[in-house]
């Protein structure tokens, strides 16, 4: 199939106007480049932070014990399966009669700037199981309002008898700072 030359050119024009609109963080998401933020010392983990997508809502909560940074998250995922961890990370949950447990533990709870830890979310059903996994990191950026949650080897990992499905990924959500304080579910401006 040939392309007209008119079609073609404005194409082109298009394509000239627009690139230099276009920030450098945008290009990466065409390129298929993950753009990663750079971290800053400003601001603090303390407080509650959220994320949103069409497909779930979840926000990390952070405050300070004996001089270490502990943390809980409350997740729903399209209003059926929902959680809340206690403040060590922890919880188990039923989710259409059936267990579900989530771990998210931090392994350097004394640092102000950086957080690594693991995250595991599992779920039982009558003959398979769901499992999340990795390692992550946590840091702020945009002056402090804004959290990269990364985790470079996320996967998860479905098992029905014995059959094996799997997915690997290097994942990143984006967080927004609500409050420097503990706030409710209700108060966090997800719209």
């Amino acid at each position: 199939m040939r392309i007209k030359q008119g079609r073609f050119i404005t194409i082109a024009v298009l394509i000239m106007i627009m690139l230099p609109v276009l920030d450098s963080y945008a290009l990466q998401i065409i390129s298929g480049a993950r753009h990663t933020p750079e971290q800053t010392g400003e601001g603090t983990f303390l407080g509650t932070w959220f994320y949103v997508d069409r497909d779930q809502r979840f926000a990390l909560f952070f405050k300070e014990e004996a001089g270490k940074i502990k943390a809980k998250i409350m997740w729903y995922v399209n209003s059926e399966e929902s959680f809340e961890t206690d403040w060590d990370g922890k919880c188990a949950y039923m989710f259409r009669g059936y267990e579900g447990n989530v771990s998210l533990q931090i392994s350097n709870p004394g640092n102000k700037e950086l957080l690594e830890g693991k995250w595991l979310w599992q779920y039982r059903f009558v003959s398979s199981e769901r499992i999340e996994s990795g390692t992550f990191k946590m840091y702020r950026f945009e002056k402090g309002f804004k959290l990269a949650w990364i985790m470079p080897d996320w996967a998860r990992v479905v098992k029905a008898g014995d059959k094996e499905k799997g997915l690997k990924l290097d994942q990143m959500h984006i967080l927004r700072k609500a409050s420097n304080r503990i706030i409710s579910w209700e108060e966090i401006p997800f719209d």
